[in-house]
């Protein structure tokens, strides 16, 4: 469940019921330097303000952002500079507050290095400043003259009361001016709770006509008969109790009778099965907004497994990390997370790898990775060339996914659609965590950049995973947040020799390993289904991190 969010438009119109009163931010003409520039009461008490720097305050009315906007210009003088603040009281730890909007400067063309900052800053009760987040609107020699658009979000501390607002300039000795419109501070919980898959759904075989179901058993295999050997059977599923009926499977008919894994009656926590059958692998909406790699659009099968419905989460590795230290594994790096439900980040495949096989055996599974074609000594040292035999394929462990089986898992058991989800062929910001262009016809989202909600004061600006819905498989983060490791050699001519596979593994030799579902700063590209990026397996950086799957044999 979302936190309640409260939203009020500072400057360029009506300030609506939220953190802020409805009251004006202050009249028209005032040149007082200790002039509010917005007002609050209840909930958002103002409790000080002030322009500096030998400022003046003013109304720009009709600003090219805004119907009004605020600047503060002067000849900027002393430590502070020059610049506006406010602070409100009225603030509750534990959540975050998110702050955009549009601001402008001029520096004169003369200061080579005058440096802009807005500030997002918690104090406590004695007004002492505990912590906050800052971006840079300009620094160097680029002149000003034009507005631009940022945002900050940040959780406030334990102890916090006071929030405060500032835009400052750090430009001395010359006339300035600083311009701010459209402000808008909106308060959510920190993390919101994930959605929750229902409990209750229904299946149905929807096709070819005459097919007819046979049984249902307690496994989740259902077997039917009836269908035109070659042919495909689809299996629908319904979550609201019949209204909606949404592809779930595809099985390719070789048989009179035919038995399928369509449903985990039993997953393991915070797992989905991902139903056995044949899905379409590849681009299939526009050759030329992808890669050649991506094509030829193929059928490929896999077997039924199970995989995680978020990204491994800073928690998650901690814990299976600090296990395997002491129980004879190695690591390149640690893994870093901006909190314990961010996405663990900054791993190399190596260390993704191992720990797989670690989270198996500190969970009594057998671990699935080898140190050599034998399948008798288990990977937990080193970085050796692993290949597609050294891996025990059927044993219960975990194991990255194949790129056959991540793509299978985004689709959502969907065909033909650019994204994880299917109502619509265009991503914005309120689906995924990525850095919004206008580069690709398909990125609609209001907000351009990166997620507004998600940049704070440094690298990465990823999201507590389950922040936005989940696929029709109900998984989260398929596209945006961190692109995740998959088990395959990134291979240019793989799927020239993959058409009709069947658990395909992948090139038996490569330099580099697939990454698949873009992330918090790539662009739409990286997000679509079929995307198909590589990295060597010995690099780590802040946006990489996994997601694990397990067999889910009948």
């Amino acid at each position: 469940m979302k936190g309640l969010l409260l939203t009020c438009l500072l400057f360029g119109g009506t300030v609506s019921a939220g953190l802020l009163s409805n009251e004006s931010f202050i009249e028209a003409g005032s040149s007082s330097s200790a002039a509010r520039f917005w007002d609050g009461q209840a909930g958002g008490q103002v409790v000080a303000s002030a322009c500096w720097g030998n400022a003046t305050r003013e109304i720009w009315n009709n600003p090219p952002v805004g119907t009004n906007a605020v600047y503060v210009k002067g000849t900027w003088s002393g430590a502070d500079h020059g610049g506006i603040r406010q602070m409100i009281s009225g603030v509750a730890p534990g959540l975050r507050y998110h702050l955009k909007g549009w601001f402008y400067w001029d520096d004169g063309f003369t200061q080579s290095s005058s440096v802009q900052n807005l500030h997002l800053q918690f104090y406590d009760a004695a007004t002492n400043l505990i912590s906050g987040v800052s971006t840079n609107l300009m620094q160097g020699y680029f002149p000003g003259y034009t507005w631009a658009q940022r945002a900050l979000s940040s959780v406030a501390p334990t102890g916090t009361v006071f929030l405060q607002v500032r835009f400052e300039t750090s430009q001395t000795g010359s006339d300035g001016m600083l311009g701010v419109a459209n402000l808008d501070l909106t308060m959510t919980s920190n993390a919101p709770a994930m959605p929750v898959r229902p409990s209750a759904a229904a299946l149905r075989l929807s096709g070819p006509a005459g097919s007819e179901i046979l049984s249902f058993g307690p496994s989740g295999v259902i077997c039917w008969t009836n269908s035109a050997v070659g042919g495909t059977n689809l299996v629908e599923i319904t979550w609201d109790q019949f209204k909606t009926w949404i592809p779930y499977a595809r099985e390719a008919v070789t048989g009179s009778v035919m038995c399928a894994k369509v449903a985990g009656l039993h997953e393991p926590p915070g797992m989905i099965l991902i139903p056995e059958g044949c899905f379409s692998m590849g681009n299939p909406t526009n050759a030329a907004e992808g890669w050649d790699l991506e094509l030829p659009v193929h059928t490929v099968s896999v077997s039924p497994f199970y995989i995680d419905q978020c990204e491994i989460t800073q928690a998650q590795w901690d814990s299976v990390y600090t296990w395997a230290l002491t129980n004879g594994y190695d690591f390149s790096n640690a893994g870093s997370g901006k909190g314990a439900r961010h996405p663990v980040q900054t791993i190399s495949w190596y260390d993704a790898v191992k720990w797989c096989n670690a989270r198996s055996e500190k969970e009594g599974r057998t671990p699935v990775y080898c140190r050599s074609a034998s399948l008798s000594t288990v990977y937990r040292m080193g970085l050796l060339p692993l290949q597609n035999e050294w891996v025990r394929w059927t044993v219960s462990g975990y194991r990255l996914p194949t790129e056959a089986e991540w793509e299978k898992a985004a689709r959502g058991g969907a065909e033909g659609h650019r994204f994880p989800w299917t109502d619509a062929e265009t991503i914005t910001h309120a689906r995924a965590n990525y850095k919004s262009s206008a580069d690709d016809a398909y990125d609609v989202s209001p907000t351009r950049g990166p997620h507004p909600l998600f940049t704070d004061e440094s690298f990465p600006y990823t999201s507590p995973v389950g922040t936005f819905l989940p696929n029709n498989y109900w998984l989260h983060d398929m596209a945006g947040n961190v692109g995740e490791w998959c088990w395959d050699w990134h291979d240019a001519n793989y799927y020239q020799g993959s058409v009709g596979a069947q658990d395909p593994h992948g090139a038996s030799t490569g330099t580099h390993k697939v990454c698949r579902g873009g992330y918090y700063w790539s662009d739409a590209t990286a997000c679509r289904c079929s995307c198909r990026l590589g990295e060597s397996p010995t690099f780590s950086v802040d946006y990489i991190g996994l997601r694990c799957v397990l067999p889910a044999t009948p």
